[in-house]
């Protein structure tokens, strides 16, 4: 097999206070069956004993530590610091199949012109038990051109970075992971790379992804993350979708961003972000300027934030 056929795969790993699980997840990337590797660990301000874990691999990963930023930050970091040709992630709560980077390397290998490559994924609990053996009947996986999938948010653009290998020169051209959206991040990075090219789904269960205490809930609160991510994903993508694509595609994207403005400008006003709310309900109307459910709302923000009114009597003599 030549060199060109096993290209340097930078395998990135975002790692904050996950001391129950992130050597699991290290055995599982230095197991492969690939093995053409290197591996960037980032710790993102842990304060367990991940760093002392670490240590022990110093032999095999490179580590790098930084201030708590999130997993975004974590992740553009690894990226900056990479070499390989392709670039795969990994939380560190999460594990690879022993042949993940295999096949999915072998896919891209037959695909040139593919920006990248994900695959099916497993549940499993803190103990490592299975909760479900496959994502495939909830999500409706998409290959080749997925961007309009991705902008309808039919189920593909909640596939994890662990799922995926993408090239690194796509990567370059965009912004790489959103470091200001808390949910949704890895959801503007696949819009803007399914720009560039197709991506290609691979029906194989290649990772488990990890259900523990520590994983974040579907509280409201997390709900208006996931909104304002999903948000902020959309927008990157406004200027080359209004550009460079047919009408019916703008259509498109700007059905699915007027109405999660709208869902995000009420959930912001519920959670007292009078300033994105109004932002959201703003957009919604640029978009929608007849709408008279989004001009009232926004009326009644603008009106919210007036000074009580104050009736002034006049002293007589």
């Amino acid at each position: 097999m030549s060199m060109k056929d096993t290209p340097l795969v930078s395998v990135i790993v975002p790692v904050y206070n996950n001391e129950k699980f992130i050597a699991e997840c290290l055995n599982s990337i230095l197991t492969q069956t690939y093995t053409n590797i290197e591996v960037i660990a980032v710790d993102d301000g842990s304060n367990d004993s991940c760093p002392k874990i670490l240590k022990t691999y110093s032999n095999q990963i490179t580590t790098l530590t930084q201030k708590n930023g999130g997993a975004s930050s974590a992740r553009n970091t690894g990226i900056a610091a990479s070499s390989g040709e392709l670039l795969a992630f990994l939380d560190s709560d999460d594990i690879w199949d022993k042949n993940k980077l295999e096949r999915c390397i072998a896919t891209l290998n037959k695909h040139p012109d593919a920006v990248g490559v994900y695959h099916d994924v497993r549940y499993i609990d803190s103990k490592g038990l299975l909760l479900k053996a496959t994502d495939a009947y909830r999500m409706a996986w998409s290959s080749g051109q997925i961007l309009e999938p991705l902008i309808a948010g039919k189920g593909i653009f909640g596939f994890s970075p662990s799922v995926t290998v993408i090239r690194k020169q796509y990567c370059m051209l965009v912004d790489s992971f959103d470091e200001q959206a808390k949910q949704c991040e890895d959801y503007g990075l696949w819009l803007k790379l399914a720009l560039h090219g197709p991506f290609l789904y691979l029906s194989d269960t290649l990772s488990s992804y990890r259900r523990h205490a520590g994983c974040l809930t579907t509280s409201k609160a997390v709900h208006y993350e996931q909104l304002h991510g999903r948000y902020l994903a959309l927008l990157s993508i406004q200027k080359p979708i209004m550009a460079n694509h047919p009408p019916p595609t703008q259509a498109l994207y700007n059905q699915h961003l007027y109405e999660c403005a709208c869902a995000l400008g009420y959930w912001a006003r519920i959670e007292s972000n009078t300033k994105l709310s109004r932002e959201a309900y703003r957009q919604a109307l640029s978009l929608m300027p007849l709408s008279p459910h989004v001009l009232s709302r926004l009326i009644f923000l603008y009106l919210k934030a007036l000074p009580p009114f104050r009736v002034l009597s006049r002293k007589v003599n």
